[in-house]
Protein backbone atom coordinates (compact mmCIF):
# COMPACT_ATOMS: atom_id res chain seq x y z
CA UNK A 1 0.00 0.00 0.00
CA UNK A 2 1.14 3.53 -0.69
CA UNK A 3 1.87 5.99 2.10
CA UNK A 4 -1.26 7.99 1.17
CA UNK A 5 -3.58 4.96 1.40
CA UNK A 6 -1.98 3.94 4.70
CA UNK A 7 -2.62 7.41 6.15
CA UNK A 8 -6.22 7.30 4.91
CA UNK A 9 -6.81 3.87 6.47
CA UNK A 10 -5.24 5.02 9.75
CA UNK A 11 -7.53 8.05 9.80
CA UNK A 12 -10.56 5.80 9.24
CA UNK A 13 -9.38 3.51 12.02
CA UNK A 14 -9.03 6.47 14.39
CA UNK A 15 -12.54 7.63 13.53
CA UNK A 16 -13.86 4.10 14.11
CA UNK A 17 -12.23 4.02 17.54
CA UNK A 18 -13.77 7.34 18.56
CA UNK A 19 -17.23 6.32 17.35
CA UNK A 20 -17.12 2.99 19.20
CA UNK A 21 -15.95 4.71 22.39
CA UNK A 22 -18.79 7.24 22.05
CA UNK A 23 -21.68 5.00 21.05
CA UNK A 24 -20.62 1.39 21.60
CA UNK A 25 -21.74 1.27 25.22
CA UNK A 26 -25.25 2.36 24.26
CA UNK A 27 -25.46 -0.04 21.30
CA UNK A 28 -24.40 -2.97 23.48
CA UNK A 29 -26.44 -1.85 26.51
CA UNK A 30 -23.39 -2.07 28.78
CA UNK A 31 -23.94 -1.91 32.53
CA UNK A 32 -22.58 1.52 33.50
CA UNK A 33 -21.42 0.23 36.89
CA UNK A 34 -19.58 -2.95 35.84
CA UNK A 35 -18.87 -2.71 32.10
CA UNK A 36 -17.04 0.03 30.21
CA UNK A 37 -15.21 0.71 26.96
CA UNK A 38 -11.67 2.12 27.09
CA UNK A 39 -8.91 2.90 24.63
CA UNK A 40 -6.59 -0.05 24.10
CA UNK A 41 -3.17 0.24 25.72
CA UNK A 42 -1.62 -2.01 23.04
CA UNK A 43 -3.39 -0.98 19.82
CA UNK A 44 -3.48 2.75 18.95
CA UNK A 45 -6.70 2.16 17.01
CA UNK A 46 -8.23 -0.39 19.37
CA UNK A 47 -11.02 -0.40 21.96
CA UNK A 48 -11.14 -2.74 24.94
CA UNK A 49 -14.12 -3.74 27.03
CA UNK A 50 -13.44 -3.98 30.77
CA UNK A 51 -15.77 -6.10 32.90
CA UNK A 52 -15.80 -6.26 36.68
CA UNK A 53 -16.38 -9.90 37.66
CA UNK A 54 -16.25 -9.39 41.41
CA UNK A 55 -14.31 -7.14 43.80
CA UNK A 56 -10.64 -7.34 42.93
CA UNK A 57 -11.10 -9.07 39.57
CA UNK A 58 -11.72 -7.19 36.31
CA UNK A 59 -11.12 -8.65 32.85
CA UNK A 60 -10.13 -6.64 29.79
CA UNK A 61 -10.23 -7.90 26.22
CA UNK A 62 -10.24 -6.22 22.78
CA UNK A 63 -13.58 -5.54 21.17
CA UNK A 64 -12.27 -3.58 18.15
CA UNK A 65 -8.77 -3.78 16.67
CA UNK A 66 -7.43 -2.30 13.45
CA UNK A 67 -3.97 -3.47 12.48
CA UNK A 68 -1.64 -1.36 10.34
CA UNK A 69 0.80 -4.24 9.83
CA UNK A 70 1.48 -4.83 6.16
CA UNK A 71 0.91 -8.60 6.27
CA UNK A 72 -2.66 -8.14 7.49
CA UNK A 73 -5.51 -7.68 5.05
CA UNK A 74 -7.03 -4.25 5.17
CA UNK A 75 -10.75 -3.77 5.28
CA UNK A 76 -13.55 -4.60 7.75
CA UNK A 77 -13.02 -8.39 7.88
CA UNK A 78 -10.56 -8.85 10.75
CA UNK A 79 -12.05 -6.11 12.99
CA UNK A 80 -15.53 -7.62 12.47
CA UNK A 81 -14.21 -11.08 13.37
CA UNK A 82 -12.66 -9.63 16.52
CA UNK A 83 -15.95 -7.97 17.44
CA UNK A 84 -17.86 -11.26 17.17
CA UNK A 85 -15.27 -13.08 19.30
CA UNK A 86 -15.31 -10.29 21.88
CA UNK A 87 -19.10 -10.27 22.19
CA UNK A 88 -19.06 -14.02 22.76
CA UNK A 89 -16.56 -13.39 25.53
CA UNK A 90 -18.76 -10.60 26.94
CA UNK A 91 -21.80 -12.92 27.00
CA UNK A 92 -19.81 -15.68 28.72
CA UNK A 93 -18.43 -13.28 31.31
CA UNK A 94 -21.89 -11.94 32.16
CA UNK A 95 -23.06 -15.48 32.94
CA UNK A 96 -19.89 -16.09 34.96
CA UNK A 97 -20.45 -12.94 37.03
CA UNK A 98 -23.96 -14.03 37.95
CA UNK A 99 -22.77 -17.47 39.04
CA UNK A 100 -20.04 -16.13 41.33
CA UNK A 101 -17.67 -19.05 40.64
CA UNK A 102 -13.87 -18.83 40.71
CA UNK A 103 -13.58 -19.97 37.09
CA UNK A 104 -16.30 -19.52 34.47
CA UNK A 105 -19.23 -21.93 34.95
CA UNK A 106 -18.31 -25.54 34.17
CA UNK A 107 -21.05 -25.74 31.55
CA UNK A 108 -19.23 -23.11 29.46
CA UNK A 109 -15.78 -24.71 29.61
CA UNK A 110 -14.41 -27.84 27.96
CA UNK A 111 -11.62 -30.31 28.64
CA UNK A 112 -10.15 -33.22 26.69
CA UNK A 113 -11.19 -36.84 26.91
CA UNK A 114 -8.43 -37.68 29.38
CA UNK A 115 -9.46 -34.85 31.70
CA UNK A 116 -13.09 -36.00 31.54
CA UNK A 117 -12.15 -39.58 32.42
CA UNK A 118 -10.01 -38.49 35.36
CA UNK A 119 -12.63 -36.11 36.78
CA UNK A 120 -15.45 -38.63 36.46
CA UNK A 121 -13.32 -41.52 37.76
CA UNK A 122 -12.39 -39.47 40.81
CA UNK A 123 -15.97 -38.34 41.48
CA UNK A 124 -14.82 -34.71 41.37
CA UNK A 125 -17.31 -31.91 40.75
CA UNK A 126 -16.60 -30.33 37.34
CA UNK A 127 -16.64 -26.82 38.81
CA UNK A 128 -14.03 -27.79 41.42
CA UNK A 129 -11.72 -29.06 38.67
CA UNK A 130 -12.04 -25.88 36.60
CA UNK A 131 -11.78 -23.60 39.65
CA UNK A 132 -8.43 -25.22 40.45
CA UNK A 133 -6.90 -25.26 36.97
CA UNK A 134 -8.37 -22.42 34.88
CA UNK A 135 -6.83 -18.93 35.08
CA UNK A 136 -8.06 -15.58 33.73
CA UNK A 137 -4.63 -14.06 33.01
CA UNK A 138 -4.54 -15.16 29.36
CA UNK A 139 -3.54 -12.66 26.69
CA UNK A 140 -6.19 -12.17 24.00
CA UNK A 141 -4.79 -11.11 20.63
CA UNK A 142 -6.72 -9.75 17.69
CA UNK A 143 -6.72 -13.17 16.01
CA UNK A 144 -5.51 -15.70 18.59
CA UNK A 145 -5.51 -16.22 22.34
CA UNK A 146 -2.71 -17.40 24.57
CA UNK A 147 -2.58 -20.42 26.88
CA UNK A 148 -1.39 -20.76 30.46
CA UNK A 149 0.40 -23.84 31.84
CA UNK A 150 -0.36 -25.47 35.20
CA UNK A 151 0.57 -28.54 37.19
CA UNK A 152 -0.53 -30.16 40.42
CA UNK A 153 1.45 -29.90 43.61
CA UNK A 154 2.80 -32.66 45.81
CA UNK A 155 5.13 -35.56 45.08
CA UNK A 156 5.86 -36.30 41.42
CA UNK A 157 6.71 -39.81 40.29
CA UNK A 158 10.37 -40.24 39.23
CA UNK A 159 9.07 -41.16 35.77
CA UNK A 160 8.49 -37.42 35.24
CA UNK A 161 11.92 -36.43 36.54
CA UNK A 162 12.90 -33.17 34.83
CA UNK A 163 10.31 -33.67 32.10
CA UNK A 164 8.87 -30.41 30.70
CA UNK A 165 5.40 -31.53 31.81
CA UNK A 166 6.59 -31.51 35.43
CA UNK A 167 8.24 -28.09 35.33
CA UNK A 168 5.34 -25.68 34.99
CA UNK A 169 5.57 -22.31 36.69
CA UNK A 170 2.03 -22.34 38.03
CA UNK A 171 1.34 -24.96 40.71
CA UNK A 172 -2.34 -25.59 41.55
CA UNK A 173 -4.09 -27.42 44.36
CA UNK A 174 -6.02 -30.18 42.60
CA UNK A 175 -9.18 -31.53 44.25
CA UNK A 176 -8.84 -34.93 45.93
CA UNK A 177 -8.65 -37.69 44.83
CA UNK A 178 -7.26 -36.57 41.44
CA UNK A 179 -3.76 -37.93 40.72
CA UNK A 180 -0.82 -35.68 39.90
CA UNK A 181 -1.33 -34.11 36.49
CA UNK A 182 -0.33 -31.11 34.40
CA UNK A 183 -1.70 -29.28 31.37
CA UNK A 184 -2.75 -25.87 30.12
CA UNK A 185 -5.81 -23.66 30.10
CA UNK A 186 -7.20 -21.52 27.30
CA UNK A 187 -10.06 -19.04 27.26
CA UNK A 188 -12.73 -21.72 27.08
CA UNK A 189 -11.05 -25.00 28.07
CA UNK A 190 -8.61 -26.83 30.37
CA UNK A 191 -6.53 -29.61 28.82
CA UNK A 192 -4.70 -32.40 30.66
CA UNK A 193 -1.37 -33.26 29.01
CA UNK A 194 0.35 -35.50 31.54
CA UNK A 195 -0.89 -37.68 34.40
CA UNK A 196 0.63 -40.18 36.82
CA UNK A 197 -1.94 -42.97 36.73
CA UNK A 198 0.32 -44.85 39.16
CA UNK A 199 3.83 -44.31 40.47
CA UNK A 200 4.83 -46.90 37.86
CA UNK A 201 2.68 -45.66 34.96
CA UNK A 202 2.72 -42.17 33.47
CA UNK A 203 0.93 -40.78 30.40
CA UNK A 204 2.26 -37.83 28.38
CA UNK A 205 0.38 -36.26 25.47
CA UNK A 206 2.35 -33.96 23.17
CA UNK A 207 0.03 -31.56 21.32
CA UNK A 208 2.66 -31.08 18.62
CA UNK A 209 2.52 -34.79 17.75
CA UNK A 210 -0.79 -35.76 16.16
CA UNK A 211 0.14 -39.41 15.66
CA UNK A 212 0.06 -40.67 19.25
CA UNK A 213 1.20 -40.21 22.83
CA UNK A 214 3.76 -41.57 25.26
CA UNK A 215 3.58 -44.02 28.13
CA UNK A 216 6.39 -44.18 30.68
CA UNK A 217 7.15 -47.24 32.81
CA UNK A 218 10.01 -48.07 35.19
CA UNK A 219 13.25 -48.79 33.31
CA UNK A 220 13.25 -52.56 33.87
CA UNK A 221 9.54 -53.20 33.30
CA UNK A 222 10.04 -55.51 30.29
CA UNK A 223 12.82 -57.93 29.35
CA UNK A 224 14.73 -57.19 26.16
CA UNK A 225 13.06 -60.05 24.27
CA UNK A 226 9.59 -58.60 24.88
CA UNK A 227 10.68 -55.07 23.95
CA UNK A 228 11.86 -56.24 20.56
CA UNK A 229 8.56 -58.00 19.86
CA UNK A 230 6.31 -55.21 21.14
CA UNK A 231 6.20 -53.02 18.01
CA UNK A 232 2.78 -53.26 16.37
CA UNK A 233 1.26 -55.22 19.25
CA UNK A 234 -1.72 -54.09 21.39
CA UNK A 235 -0.61 -52.13 24.43
CA UNK A 236 -3.09 -54.05 26.61
CA UNK A 237 -1.16 -57.27 25.97
CA UNK A 238 1.79 -55.79 27.87
CA UNK A 239 0.27 -53.34 30.35
CA UNK A 240 -3.26 -53.26 31.78
CA UNK A 241 -4.95 -50.25 33.36
CA UNK A 242 -8.71 -49.86 33.53
CA UNK A 243 -8.61 -46.30 32.21
CA UNK A 244 -6.52 -47.25 29.17
CA UNK A 245 -7.92 -50.73 28.50
CA UNK A 246 -11.08 -49.27 26.93
CA UNK A 247 -9.05 -47.83 24.02
CA UNK A 248 -7.57 -49.67 21.05
CA UNK A 249 -3.93 -48.74 21.58
CA UNK A 250 -1.02 -50.04 19.53
CA UNK A 251 2.68 -49.85 20.43
CA UNK A 252 4.55 -47.86 17.79
CA UNK A 253 7.98 -47.23 19.36
CA UNK A 254 9.82 -48.58 22.42
CA UNK A 255 12.78 -46.63 23.84
CA UNK A 256 14.92 -47.74 26.80
CA UNK A 257 16.13 -44.84 28.91
CA UNK A 258 18.26 -45.00 32.02
CA UNK A 259 15.37 -44.10 34.33
CA UNK A 260 12.33 -45.11 32.31
CA UNK A 261 10.94 -47.29 29.55
CA UNK A 262 9.00 -45.19 27.05
CA UNK A 263 6.40 -46.44 24.63
CA UNK A 264 4.89 -44.32 21.90
CA UNK A 265 1.32 -45.47 21.26
CA UNK A 266 -1.04 -45.05 18.33
CA UNK A 267 -4.79 -44.80 18.77
CA UNK A 268 -6.88 -43.36 21.58
CA UNK A 269 -7.65 -40.11 19.77
CA UNK A 270 -10.74 -39.73 21.98
CA UNK A 271 -8.38 -39.05 24.90
CA UNK A 272 -7.39 -35.69 23.41
CA UNK A 273 -10.65 -34.62 21.77
CA UNK A 274 -12.50 -31.60 23.21
CA UNK A 275 -15.47 -32.66 25.34
CA UNK A 276 -17.78 -31.21 27.97
CA UNK A 277 -18.20 -32.53 31.47
CA UNK A 278 -21.61 -33.57 32.76
CA UNK A 279 -24.20 -30.92 33.52
CA UNK A 280 -24.14 -27.23 32.65
CA UNK A 281 -27.30 -27.10 30.54
CA UNK A 282 -28.58 -24.04 32.41
CA UNK A 283 -25.25 -22.26 31.93
CA UNK A 284 -25.41 -22.82 28.18
CA UNK A 285 -29.04 -21.66 27.99
CA UNK A 286 -28.11 -18.45 29.77
CA UNK A 287 -25.16 -17.96 27.42
CA UNK A 288 -27.40 -18.26 24.36
CA UNK A 289 -29.80 -15.74 25.89
CA UNK A 290 -26.96 -13.26 26.43
CA UNK A 291 -25.73 -13.72 22.85
CA UNK A 292 -29.26 -13.09 21.53
CA UNK A 293 -29.48 -9.94 23.65
CA UNK A 294 -26.27 -8.63 22.03
CA UNK A 295 -27.35 -9.44 18.47
CA UNK A 296 -28.88 -6.07 17.60
CA UNK A 297 -25.92 -4.14 18.98
CA UNK A 298 -23.52 -6.44 17.10
CA UNK A 299 -25.32 -5.77 13.80
CA UNK A 300 -25.10 -2.01 14.35
CA UNK A 301 -21.39 -2.20 15.21
CA UNK A 302 -20.65 -4.41 12.20
CA UNK A 303 -22.19 -1.71 10.00
CA UNK A 304 -20.11 0.96 11.75
CA UNK A 305 -16.93 -1.06 11.13
CA UNK A 306 -17.82 -1.68 7.48
CA UNK A 307 -18.68 2.00 6.97
CA UNK A 308 -15.31 3.15 8.29
CA UNK A 309 -12.92 0.48 7.01
CA UNK A 310 -14.23 -0.58 3.59
CA UNK A 311 -11.63 0.56 1.05
CA UNK A 312 -13.13 2.76 -1.73
CA UNK A 313 -13.66 0.67 -4.83
CA UNK A 314 -13.39 -2.64 -2.93
CA UNK A 315 -15.87 -5.13 -1.55
CA UNK A 316 -14.67 -6.56 1.74
CA UNK A 317 -10.94 -6.94 2.37
CA UNK A 318 -8.11 -6.38 -0.08
CA UNK A 319 -5.64 -9.15 -0.87
CA UNK A 320 -2.15 -8.85 0.59
CA UNK A 321 0.76 -9.43 -1.88
CA UNK A 322 2.44 -12.02 0.35
CA UNK A 323 5.24 -12.78 -2.08
CA UNK A 324 6.50 -9.20 -1.88
CA UNK A 325 6.53 -8.96 1.90
CA UNK A 326 8.87 -11.73 3.04
CA UNK A 327 11.94 -13.62 1.99
CA UNK A 328 11.29 -17.08 0.54
CA UNK A 329 12.35 -18.92 3.69
CA UNK A 330 9.89 -16.92 5.81
CA UNK A 331 6.80 -18.15 3.92
CA UNK A 332 5.02 -21.39 4.64
CA UNK A 333 4.97 -23.00 1.19
CA UNK A 334 1.73 -24.86 1.95
CA UNK A 335 -0.32 -21.84 2.98
CA UNK A 336 1.60 -19.05 1.29
CA UNK A 337 1.48 -17.17 4.58
CA UNK A 338 4.24 -16.01 6.96
CA UNK A 339 5.74 -18.60 9.28
CA UNK A 340 4.91 -18.96 12.15
CA UNK A 341 1.24 -18.94 11.25
CA UNK A 342 0.25 -15.96 13.39
CA UNK A 343 3.15 -13.57 14.07
CA UNK A 344 0.85 -10.57 14.01
CA UNK A 345 -0.21 -10.66 17.63
CA UNK A 346 2.91 -12.24 19.15
CA UNK A 347 1.11 -15.29 20.54
CA UNK A 348 2.81 -18.66 20.27
CA UNK A 349 0.56 -21.63 19.55
CA UNK A 350 0.58 -24.57 21.95
CA UNK A 351 2.10 -26.96 19.37
CA UNK A 352 4.90 -24.54 18.59
CA UNK A 353 5.47 -23.91 22.29
CA UNK A 354 5.73 -27.61 23.15
CA UNK A 355 7.98 -28.32 20.17
CA UNK A 356 10.35 -25.57 21.30
CA UNK A 357 10.34 -26.90 24.88
CA UNK A 358 11.23 -30.39 23.69
CA UNK A 359 14.10 -29.05 21.60
CA UNK A 360 15.52 -26.96 24.41
CA UNK A 361 14.89 -29.31 27.31
CA UNK A 362 17.22 -32.02 28.61
CA UNK A 363 14.99 -34.29 30.66
CA UNK A 364 17.92 -35.89 32.50
CA UNK A 365 17.00 -39.38 31.35
CA UNK A 366 19.15 -40.12 28.28
CA UNK A 367 18.39 -42.97 25.97
CA UNK A 368 20.47 -46.14 26.41
CA UNK A 369 22.73 -46.63 23.40
CA UNK A 370 24.62 -49.83 22.62
CA UNK A 371 27.83 -49.63 20.63
CA UNK A 372 29.37 -52.93 19.65
CA UNK A 373 32.75 -51.22 19.30
CA UNK A 374 32.55 -49.87 22.84
CA UNK A 375 32.17 -52.65 25.44
CA UNK A 376 31.75 -50.07 28.19
CA UNK A 377 28.36 -49.09 26.75
CA UNK A 378 26.97 -52.47 27.82
CA UNK A 379 27.80 -51.93 31.49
Amino acid sequence: MSEATTRAYAAAAEALKLNVLAYGGTLLDLDVFTERLVESTEDPYGVDVVIDIRPGLALSFPIVTTSMKEWRRRGPGSPTEMLVRALGRLAMTRVWRRRGTTAPPAGLLETNGLGKLLVERGGVEPQAFFDATWAPSIHIGDKYSDTLDWMGGGTITPLFARAPAAERNRVVDLPAPLPWMSGYSSLDAVFVEAVALDERLAVIWKPQDSTGFEIRLPANSLPETLKAAAIGRPFSSYVSHRLLDRFDLEIDVVLSHQKSLRMKLRGGSALWRRVRLKGGNEDRRDLKAEIRALREGRIHLERVIAGHLTIPGCRGDIEVPWENLFDEDEIDEFTGRPWPSHPEDGIEGISSKRRREDRQHDDGDPIIRFDEDDPASYE
